[in-house]
C-alpha cells in the first residue's frame, strides 16, 4: 500500500473566493513549498475551499425558517435560520442534540448536513459542494493539465466519531483514488486468514491530511499525501453499506430500517 515513507505536505494558497482556479492554486502552492506535485500524489482538499471557489454560500439574512426549523432551534440552541439551511441541505434528519442536528447527506451520517459558519464570510454559511465527485475530477484534471502529472483528489470535511471528542476528517468526494484496500484472503501475523477486513483508504487519506489542514485560521486548505499506492478507480459511494449491515447504525436502530 505504501511505496515507502508516507508524507503529508501542507499547501498554503491564501484565501480563496468564488471563481478562483482551485487546481492552479494547489499546483502553485506546491511549487512554492519546494515540493511540486508528482505523479501518484493524492491531493486532499478541504470542502470549504471547494465551496468557496464554487460560491456555495447561503446568506443567513435571506433564509426564512419554518416551524420545524424553529422547533429544532429550541432543541439545539442553533439559530432558526441555520436549522432551516440544515433541513434544506439534508437528505434525512435522524435526530438532534444540543448544538447539532444529526443528518444523512450523500450516504454519510454527518452533523448539520455539512452546513457550517466556520471559515465562511460574515453573515454567510458554507454548504457542501453540490457534486463533490465532480469537483474532485475538475481539480485533478486541472492539475494534470497544468503540471502534466496524474494525481488523485479527495474532497474532505471535518467529522465527529461517535462517543469521541474532537474532529477527524471524512471524504465526501473523490476522483482517481481507490476507495478501499481489500485485506480479505490475506493472512495475519499468526497465519490466520483475514475474513472481512477492508481498509477505508479514502477516509484514512482525508484524516491524514486533516493533521495539517486544521480547523481554524491555518490558511492550509489542501495537502499532498505522497508515498501511497492509492490511485485507481472508484468513488466515495463505494464505501456505503446498507443501514442494516452497518456495525454502528444497524445495531442502534435495527427495527427502524430494512
Amino acid at each position: 500500500m505504501a511505496r515507502g515513507a508516507v508524507e503529508v505536505i501542507p499547501l498554503r494558497t491564501g484565501i480563496l473566493g468564488p471563481g478562483d482556479d482551485l487546481a492552479a492554486a494547489v499546483a502553485s502552492a506546491a511549487r512554492r513549498s519546494g515540493r511540486p506535485v508528482e505523479v501518484g500524489d493524492v491531493v486532499v482538499v478541504s470542502s470549504k475551499a471547494v465551496s468557496a471557489v464554487e460560491g456555495r454560500y447561503a446568506d443567513l439574512s435571506e433564509v426564512r425558517p419554518g416551524g420545524r426549523a424553529r422547533d429544532l432551534a429550541v432543541e439545539t440552541g442553533l439559530a432558526p435560520e441555520f436549522c432551516q439551511l440544515v433541513l434544506d441541505e439534508a437528505d434525512e434528519v435522524l435526530g438532534a442534540v444540543r448544538w447539532a442536528i444529526l443528518t444523512l447527506k450523500r450516504g454519510i451520517m454527518v452533523p448539520n448536513a455539512g452546513v457550517d459558519l466556520k471559515n465562511a464570510p460574515a453573515g454567510m454559511a458554507s454548504l457542501w459542494p453540490e457534486d463533490p465527485d465532480g469537483s474532485a475530477r475538475r481539480v485533478a484534471r486541472g492539475i494534470e493539465g497544468a503540471e502534466g502529472v496524474r494525481v488523485g483528489v479527495v474532497v474532505a470535511d471535518s467529522y465527529l466519531l461517535p462517543l469521541r471528542r474532537g474532529t477527524v476528517s471524512v471524504a465526501i468526494g473523490s476522483w482517481g483514488v481507490r476507495p478501499l484496500l481489500d485485506l480479505r484472503g490475506r493472512t495475519d501475523l499468526f497465519g490466520r486468514r483475514i475474513g472481512i477486513t477492508q481498509l477505508d483508504l479514502l477516509d484514512s487519506l482525508a484524516s491524514a491530511a486533516h493533521l495539517v489542514i486544521g480547523e481554524g485560521g491555518e490558511g492550509v486548505p489542501a495537502a499532498l499525501v505522497r508515498g501511497m499506492d492509492a490511485l485507481g478507480p472508484g468513488s466515495v459511494g463505494d464505501l456505503s453499506v446498507p443501514w442494516g449491515e452497518c456495525a454502528v447504525a444497524g445495531a442502534l436502530r435495527p427495527r427502524r430500517r430494512p
